[in-house]
């Protein structure tokens, strides 16, 4: 009986309302607007009351309900007007999109005929142009061709005249005559080829004749290279060089003189002092003529040039320039003979090491035979070419030129040293040591040990000469200078005073040489006779260095520091400030207040300022 009140009372509560929407009336389904609530119906009275049919009023009210629900849209008519009206609208977009590319098309087409039309135009009247270049061109042709058949005919005359010089030249020997280019403002010159070499050699040995009375100059046309052949005709063993200072070629008049003056005096040619630099080698060298090689600073100062000839074969392997103009170096070979070439122009002041790298930069080839030449800017002989002079120019690099002659003169002692024992123990001298292999009356140890002999001998007896000469020189120059010192306590005149300034330097040249050799024998004899280092002297000795540096410092904010330059910077400045406290107190303070004040002035700057702390 309760279940069948809740029934009762849940179906009198509900509240059904019906779709006022129909299917004809698409619009009203998704209209926004909220419906009106449809009046709930009217219960029967059968309803109310509790003995009444319930039954009969459920079953009523479920039919009100079914045909409510009739005028509800289904899922197939949603779907069916959504696909309409898409369909529809993508129709509309389509017809739009066409009229729009269409319109497009219509304007790129249009924008492109414009370029073909202006294209065309510029292509007409390029070849209008050129149309009438090439008629301004034929007319040009035409004119030549007359002016060349003018020449033609004066050449004719020109090359007939010469019957009348008692020169008879057949016509059928002339193969071709034509102008050449010549130079600006002169007439063109006239270039003949005969057909035989008599017919030529016949004018030629006439030429006296012609260039007097036609005033004309005529000679044999042979180019550079058959030149160089016929110079090679004339080939010669000898090869002779001059060493020029030019003090500047830049002018023209002065540098073509030179090229022409030693070009035929000389096959090489070294020019020091030349002014040269590298925008001008090209044009030099087209003025010379052949090859070579140039150093070059400036146009007012140094350069340096080596000039070749070609009447002589030689070839360059290397070659040294320096790029200050100072100097060049070649490793060259001259018919068959490699030497090494060196054009020096030395600096003006007194600079031994300039001598020195010139010497190490000509050692580097290693060749048998050295030539130098050049200004070195230094007097060899102070006697023969500086008598009576103030002061002698440059003598530390004069000392050490000597010193590179007097090493060349041992290593050519060792060199005949040798070639002496080779040929007093070879069993055939007709060998060529350098093509084959020669035999010997001993074994080849034993002279090895015997050219070891030979040279030992030359050495020592060359020290001891180098030796006696040097001791020789030192005393002179000490009596030289006592001299001096007793003109000076009798005039002391500026010029003596110089004289001995000269002489000291010398001398003092010459004993750093000596003192030099003592150095080098004191570390041979070390090296023979020391003591040699053991693992327990060498760990002695790091032991002790260890201790007798501050590896690390921690300073007053507690930072650590272990560059031992800051280290270094740390004690000093604790030791300032320690000096100024010293200072201050020493004014103030006496006796014992003063000592009792630096202690404790030390402890406390030792407890704040930095603590040394030991890595063991």
């Amino acid at each position: 009986m309760a279940l069948q009140q809740q029934i009762t009372s849940f179906v009198s509560t509900a509240n059904v309302g019906k779709l006022s929407a129909t299917q004809e009336n698409d619009d009203s389904v998704f209209s926004d607007s909220t419906p009106a609530k449809p009046k709930s119906a009217k219960r029967p009275h059968t309803c109310l009351s509790s003995d009444g049919d319930h039954s009969l009023c459920i079953e009523t009210e479920l039919n009100e309900i079914r045909n409510s629900m009739k005028n509800i849209l289904r899922k197939e008519d949603v779907k069916l007007i959504v696909t309409e009206t898409v369909t529809s609208l993508l129709t509309q977009m389509k017809k739009e999109m066409k009229k729009e590319l269409k319109k497009e098309m219509m304007v790129e087409i249009q924008s492109n005929q414009e370029k073909v039309e202006q294209h065309f135009k510029s292509e007409v009247s390029r070849l209008s142009a050129r149309i009438d270049s090439v008629e301004f061109d034929n007319a040009n042709i035409l004119e030549k061709n007359a002016s060349l058949h003018k020449e033609n005919r004066l050449l004719k005359e020109e090359i007939e005249n010469t019957g009348k010089l008692d020169v008879n030249i057949d016509q059928s020997e002339i193969v071709a005559a034509h102008r050449i280019p010549g130079k600006p403002g002169k007439p063109r010159p006239i270039l003949v080829k005969f057909l035989r070499m008599e017919s030529k050699i016949a004018l030629l040995r006439n030429r006296k004749l012609i260039n007097e009375k036609l005033e004309v100059r005529i000679s044999d046309d042979v180019t550079r290279l058959n030149q160089g052949l016929l110079n090679r005709l004339y080939l010669h063993e000898d090869v002779t060089s001059a060493c020029v200072n030019c003090r500047g070629l830049s002018e023209t008049v002065k540098r073509i003189d030179i090229f022409t003056k030693y070009k035929d005096l000389y096959d090489i040619t070294i020019l020091v002092d030349t002014h040269s630099t590298s925008e001008k080698e090209k044009q030099w060298l087209h003025e010379w003529g052949y090859v070579g090689k140039f150093s070059s600073y400036s146009s007012k100062s140094r350069g340096v040039a080596i000039l070749f000839k070609n009447t002589f074969e030689f070839k360059i392997h290397d070659e040294t320039i320096d790029l200050m103009g100072n100097f060049i170096i070649l490793d060259i070979t001259i018919q068959d003979y490699r030497i090494t070439l060196a054009a020096i122009y030395g600096p003006n002041n007194d600079d031994p090491v300039f001598f020195e790298n010139i010497k190490h930069k000509i050692s580097r080839y290693s060749n048998s035979s050295i030539v130098v030449a050049g200004d070195w800017n230094v007097v060899q002989d102070y006697d023969m070419d500086t008598l009576h002079y103030r002061s002698e120019n440059n003598p530390q690099s004069k000392a050490k030129i000597h010193e590179s002659f007097k090493e060349t003169e041992f290593i050519e002692k060792v060199k005949g040293d040798i070639k002496t024992v080779i040929e007093e123990y070879e069993s055939d001298p007709s060998i060529d040591i350098e093509t084959e292999d020669k035999q010997f009356n001993i074994s080849y140890q034993l002279l090895w040990d015997m050219i070891k002999m030979k040279v030992r001998g030359s050495a020592i007896s060359f020290s001891s000469f180098q030796k006696k000469e040097g001791n020789k020189k030192e005393k002179d120059l000490l009596y030289k200078i006592s001299l001096l010192d007793e003109k000076l306590l009798e005039n002391n005149l500026p010029s003596v005073y110089q004289e001995r300034e000269g002489m000291e330097l010398e001398l003092k040249i010459l004993r750093e040489k000596n003192v030099k050799g003592i150095i080098t024998r004191a570390k041979a004899r070390w090296q023979v006779e020391g003591e040699k280092g053991s693992n327990y002297f060498c760990n002695l000795e790091k032991k002790h260095y260890t201790e007798k540096i501050i590896p690390k410092l921690i300073l007053e904010d507690e930072t650590e520091i272990t560059d031992p330059s800051s280290i270094r910077n740390e004690q000093k400045q604790f030791y300032k400030n320690y000096i100024l406290v010293v200072n201050h107190c020493y004014l103030k303070l006496t006796g014992t207040h003063f000592f009792n004040m630096i202690i404790l002035l030390l402890q406390n700057r030792m407890r704040k300022r930095w603590v040394p702390v030991r890595d063991f």
